[in-house]
């Protein structure tokens, strides 16, 4: 007689509640990136036009990092779809002027948006959300005389 188990694994995030996983949001992204080993202050919100969604600016490392925010997947996707991933600086039909090298993830709920120089930052935003779905070639004005710091 041959008896025998087998073991299927995996890992899912689990909600607090039982129930279905969380959507991945602004605060699972700010914890990821504490446990990255940045320290995070929220910052005050902004108007998220042309992407849509609600607006928060997080400290992140002493750098302004920029996350919009979205009632649902479908939403963000529909956001996500507007910026052009060979020229950033068009969201749909509008021209924004960034200043820096504008980078962009997405996950879930939330489009996240870092023009800084500072690649640790960069590093630590990978290190929660993978590589960038757009890398915009640094525009003319650069860094130069630009803020990134919070």
């Amino acid at each position: 007689m041959v008896s025998g188990a087998i073991f299927l694994g995996g890992c899912a995030q689990i909600s607090p509640s039982g129930g279905p996983p969380a959507a991945y949001g602004i605060e699972a992204f700010s914890q990821a990136l504490t446990m990255a080993g940045a320290t995070v202050l929220k910052g005050d919100g902004f108007v998220a036009d042309p992407l849509a969604g609600q607006g928060v600016n997080l400290c992140v490392d002493g750098q302004q990092v920029a996350v919009y925010s979205f009632a649902t997947s479908a939403d963000r996707l529909q956001g996500q779809a507007r910026i052009d991933p060979t020229d950033p600086w068009h969201i749909g039909n509008s021209q924004v002027e960034w200043f820096g090298n504008p980078r962009f993830w997405a996950r879930d709920l939330i489009i996240v948006r870092y023009n800084g120089p500072d690649p640790d930052v960069v590093t630590r935003i990978k290190a929660t959300l993978g590589a960038p779905f757009v890398v915009g070639a640094q525009n003319s004005v650069g860094f130069q005389g630009q803020v990134f710091s919070c």
